[in-house]
């Protein structure tokens, strides 16, 4: 029996869908069939989004969902230097470490990413086997650089990948065989941006106290730039606390938890109830339609699909829902809201796509480096959809799946991923 060819597991960060398929279309990723979208979690950050790949795998649930995270039972703000926010990152090889680190991202932007793949790649080839590597850098890339720096930046790694697979076949006789994926979508074009300190003096407007906790207490957590936020509340004022945070300038839609699910509130005023149970959810609008979700579940209703309390399967929203402007949002809400990370917030927001949320001076030192024009975090299609691709050897690993969830792309592979074949080190 002849021995598994060398496999590489590499996670390119922020690379959308629709660039990765034009990459493919354009005969740029060669060798490899075509990619699927790989819809991202909610919030579409890359703290919970990088970890989110390898959940069936046996991952960890970062503590929050940014480096800097809120640990309720102290009422403290933590990282991002501390060490529980390391753990559910570990297993990728090449990941950044520490502030400096962070920061090298969006400062050195190409010329690392052009550093980080090529450690990647030789690393893969002096070590073979099973082997996951993340290339963060491009995530800075689209930050400033925009589509056509990170198309440039993907064509680099693409170059990089293929070289060293056509390496591998000329000294073995054998193409290794390679899984590509990026965590999360992106956004482009001119962004605004609504500071912590805008939205604390907003909240402060409508009778909660901002820093505070308590019945009227709210807390920001804030790090990047970025098309998201949450807001730690008492959960009883969730819905309440969600309605006004929906109404501050920029933002699309938010959800405050309550029994059995949450409220959605959107900035004309239009709410939902998003309940679930199990494997089953329910879409009911109170005023308006937030989430455009109405003609979905009519459809599901008029096929039969929903059961006699009006809750769809899973599976049959998820097929429904994906290609919606709000891709698979019930499931996605529900998991911010509930177990995507280990504190997870009562309030979740997602910006509009030319908006950005975040601390007035991140905002200012991305105005030092020629500002931003790309974001994610949010809940839209550009900022949710990344990709999923794997190479021809392998044949295809999702037979008869159009779109992907996060923790489905590594899921071919679960058995290898937890025999401990990519390392952590290095």
């Amino acid at each position: 029996m002849s021995a598994r060819p060398p496999i590489l597991f590499l996670l390119i960060d922020a690379i959308p869908f629709d660039l990765a398929w034009e990459a493919w279309n354009d005969g740029a990723m060669p060798g490899f069939l075509e990619p699927r979208p790989s819809v991202s979690v909610f919030p579409s950050l890359t703290d919970v989004a990088v970890p989110a790949l390898l959940r069936p795998v046996g991952g960890e649930r970062p503590p929050g969902y940014e480096a800097r995270w809120y640990h309720p039972p102290s009422g403290e703000i933590r990282g991002p230097n501390d060490p529980a926010s390391e753990a559910a990152m570990a297993p990728f090889q090449g990941r950044p470490r520490g502030v400096l680190a962070q920061a090298a991202l969006y400062v050195l932007r190409g010329g690392l990413a052009y550093v980080q793949i090529r450690w990647i790649t030789h690393r893969f080839a002096r070590e073979g086997g099973p082997w996951l590597g993340y290339l963060s850098a491009t995530d800075g890339v689209g930050h400033f650089g925009g589509r056509s720096g990170l198309r440039r930046a993907f064509d680099g790694a693409l170059a990089a990948v293929d070289a060293v697979r056509r390496e591998h076949r000329q000294r073995s006789g054998v193409w290794p065989d390679a899984v590509l994926c990026s965590d999360h979508g992106m956004a482009f074009g001119r962004l605004h941006h609504l500071s912590e300190h805008a939205l604390a003096a907003y909240l402060a407007g409508g009778g909660f106290r901002p820093g505070e906790r308590g019945r009227d207490g709210v807390v920001l957590v804030p790090w990047g730039e970025v098309g998201s936020g949450v807001v730690y509340a008492d959960p009883a004022r969730a819905p309440e606390l969600a309605a006004r945070v929906a109404r501050a300038p920029g933002v699309d839609v938010a959800f405050g938890v309550e029994a059995e699910g949450c409220v959605a509130c959107d900035d004309d005023g239009a709410r939902a109830r998003l309940s679930w149970r199990g494997d089953r959810y329910r879409y009911q609008p109170i005023a308006g339609d937030p989430l455009g979700y109405a003609p979905i579940f009519a459809a599901l209703a008029k096929d039969g699909v929903l059961d006699g309390e009006g809750f769809a399967p899973d599976e049959a929203l998820f097929a429904a829902s994906w290609r919606a402007p709000f891709p698979d949002a019930l499931a996605r809400v529900r998991r911010g809201l509930d177990d995507l990370v280990e504190h997870p917030a009562p309030v979740l927001f997602s910006m509009r796509d030319d908006w950005t949320f975040g601390p007035a001076l991140t905002h200012a030192g991305a105005m030092l480096l020629g500002g931003q024009v790309g974001t994610h975090g949010g809940l839209t299609a550009a900022q949710s959809l990344g990709f999923a691709a794997a190479s021809e050897e392998a044949g295809d690993p999702w037979p008869g799946v159009p779109a992907l969830r996060s923790e489905q792309v590594f899921a071919p592979w679960r058995a290898l991923l937890r025999g401990g074949g990519p390392s952590s080190e290095g």
